[in-house]
């Protein structure tokens, strides 16, 4: 019995077995029929077209499709409704354009879809269970790269370079070197070159020169750039010479020809990493060839005959046409020499129509608001005049010669009174030269008495016997003198004064008179008169006047009015004064520290006065006795010496001003 029951269950068992083979058998064969597709799909692939993860396929992709035959349908219409019938998730591009015509029959899903994408050009991209088709875009192929032969150490370089491409160049120049290394994006080319036992920056600098690149550093990158390229180049052929070089400051050189001012303005931004905000740019073609300009000095050139501007807000470069509201610039130009009130007069009209232009006196300056290209115009302008304004110090010399000759000869008899105090109580007096009463020549006075006393009885003078006897209050005086005189009057003033500026100095008095006015008043009954008093001025100055030119030779012409008006006789509040007056205009010219003489104001007069005894006096030559005769002549003559003294505001004006004053006479501070 019990060996009946194991027969069964051992039966059991090989039946079990042999249906669990069995569906072994046909699972491995499923799995190896995929296997075989998916080896007979890898083989008809175009991987550049056809990108495919086999381990991740949709469960159905290889089931069949049914019989499709389509001509000349819209390629994006076609995947779509591909998808949907067999349940794939395709995205098609919106820019495809193609159109599709096939026939397929009993195939699987996914080789229908890899064969439809190869044959039509289209790109296939798996992601996922999402499938991806665009048009297929060749890629270029990838150039032979040659390696360059670089040694570095101890910060000698060593290249050897034929044909490298730029590229491959500065990344292992940066691996050997250990520095930073960047080409400016859309740069490309090869370098050739070899150099030995050279410093780094020498021997890069020279290698991408002479290969056509520049270099620069900035913040310890080193950068590599275009130098010297044409641009628009079509079929082998250049249209147009472009070259932007930015140095270190920053400082702009370029050479175009027929280059389209965008590209410029681009350019300089990129390569000076300028901050720039457009609001339009001129679409002008330009040839140009500039060194060494500022990034604002640019501007100007490329927007000079345009309708476009700039402004400049700190670091920012605001550009656009100059009707843009808020494009228009503000600028304070301190003027360094000459005063802002006397330039505004000279400032050309057609700048002052483009902008508004208000003096700042406590600034010495103008405040100009317009745009940037009428900024820069009235800044050349300034530029052009605003220089030191020569300094000069006059030295005038003024002498007033005067000569007179003098000649008196007489007697003066009186009696009665004394004709002065100096008779009284004095006995006979005599004198030669010098006396109390007398400067120079022969005078003798005396009384009746001296005269009896010299004739007393018994006596004589000069073998005279005495004639008679005068009365005691008899007096009498002889006189005899001739005198030369020289007076010189001299003045010295000093002035200073600008180039083109009037100095003058003014040195007298002012003198006063009371003027009585009587007015006569009618009336009804009888003429009544008004008398009215005030005092009236005169002025007696010494004045001169100098307006000196200085010119680019350094040469002065000076326009010159001196004055002098000088009261003739004594002071009388009564009386208006006589004034005499002496003026003089010249214009002449002169060098630095050279003296004109300018003279011929003359003056003469002659008084003659007789003092005599009536009818006596008159007789020929016996009259001289009886009569005092004095004749006085006076000659001046006006004198003016003129010396200029230029100073420049130099560095030699110190020195030229000490040694000046030394000449001078003028004290100079010990401390200076």
């Amino acid at each position: 019995m019990q060996q009946a029951r194991k027969g069964l269950i051992l039966a059991v068992l090989i039946i079990l077995s042999f249906d669990i083979k069995a569906q072994e058998v046909r699972v491995d064969s499923s799995a190896v029929d995929s296997l075989k597709q998916i080896e007979y799909l890898k083989s008809i692939i175009d991987t550049n077209k056809v990108q495919v993860n086999f381990n991740y396929l949709p469960t159905n992709s290889f089931e069949k499709t049914e019989d499709i035959d389509t001509k000349n349908i819209d390629a994006r219409d076609f995947l779509r409704g591909f998808g949907r019938a067999y349940g794939l998730n395709i995205i098609v591009d919106n820019r495809l354009s193609k159109r599709i015509t096939l026939s397929l029959s009993n195939v699987a899903i996914i080789e229908a879809l890899i064969i439809i994408c190869q044959d039509n050009d289209l790109s296939l991209v798996q992601s996922g269970q999402i499938f991806r088709v665009r048009e297929y875009v060749a890629s270029e192929p990838v150039p032979e790269v040659n390696e360059p032969e670089i040694s570095f150490e101890n910060g000698i370089l060593n290249i050897e370079l034929n044909n490298i491409d730029l590229g491959v160049f500065t990344k292992r120049l940066s691996q050997v070197t250990k520095q930073n290394i960047i080409v400016r994006n859309g740069v490309r080319g090869t370098v050739s070159g070899y150099l030995q036992n050279i410093e780094f920056e020498t021997g890069l600098n020279t290698i991408l020169s002479n290969n056509g690149f520049s270099l620069r550093e900035k913040d310890g990158v080193y950068i590599v750039d275009r130098i010297g390229f044409r641009s628009n180049e079509v079929g082998g052929n250049t249209t147009s010479t472009f070259w932007v070089s930015i140095d270190e400051q920053n400082n702009i050189s370029m050479d175009v020809v027929d280059a389209s001012i965008v590209d410029i303005i681009r350019e300089i931004g990129y390569q000076t990493d300028a901050s720039m905000i457009t609001y339009g740019l001129p679409e002008n073609q330009i040839t140009a060839k500039t060194n060494n300009l500022t990034i604002d000095q640019t501007l100007n050139y490329l927007f000079r005959g345009t309708s476009f501007t700039y402004r400049k807000e700190g670091e920012i470069y605001i550009i656009g046409d100059k009707a843009t509201s808020g494009i228009a610039s503000n600028k304070l130009i301190r003027l360094k020499h000459i005063r802002s009130d006397v330039v505004i007069e000279l400032i050309p009209e057609s700048v002052k129509q483009g902008a508004s232009i208000q003096v700042v006196k406590e600034q010495n300056g103008l405040m100009v608001i317009g745009t940037n290209d009428i900024i820069l115009e009235l800044e050349n302008f300034i530029d052009q005049i605003d220089y030191p304004s020569p300094q000069i110090l006059i030295e005038a010399l003024v002498v007033d010669v005067r000569t007179s000759d003098m000649y008196q000869l007489g007697l003066s008899l009186a009696q009665g009174a004394a004709p002065d105090s100096s008779y009284i109580n004095n006995p006979f007096t005599a004198f030669f030269g010098q006396g109390s009463n007398q400067q120079g020549g022969f005078s003798a006075q005396g009384s009746g008495d001296d005269v009896n006393n010299a004739f007393s009885s018994g006596g004589n003078l000069f073998g005279i016997a005495n004639l008679g006897k005068l009365p005691g209050d008899f007096f009498f005086r002889i006189q005899a003198l001739d005198q030369d005189g020289i007076v010189n009057i001299r003045s010295r003033p000093q002035i200073s004064t600008l180039n083109g500026y009037t100095a003058s100095i003014e040195v007298g008095t002012t003198q006063y008179f009371l003027l009585t006015t009587t007015t006569p008043l009618q009336s009804p009954n009888q003429i009544v008169t008004q008398e009215t008093q005030r005092f009236e001025e005169i002025e007696a100055n010494v004045s001169l006047e100098i307006t000196p030119y200085v010119s680019a030779s350094g040469e002065v012409t000076a326009e010159i009015h001196p004055e002098f008006n000088t009261p003739v006789g004594g002071f009388n509040a009564d009386v208006p004064p006589t004034i005499n007056s002496r003026i003089l205009d010249s214009t002449v010219r002169l060098k630095d520290g050279e003296t004109i003489i300018l003279g011929g104001l003359i003056q003469e007069s002659e008084t003659e006065n007789i003092n005599k005894v009536p009818i006596l006096g008159s007789i020929p030559l016996l009259g001289r006795l009886f009569r005092n005769k004095s004749t006085s002549l006076v000659k001046s003559e006006l004198v003016i010496f003129i010396t200029p003294h230029v100073f420049y505001g130099d560095g030699t004006d110190e020195s030229r001003w000490r040694e000046l004053r030394k000449d001078l006479d003028l004290s100079i501070d010990k401390d200076n």
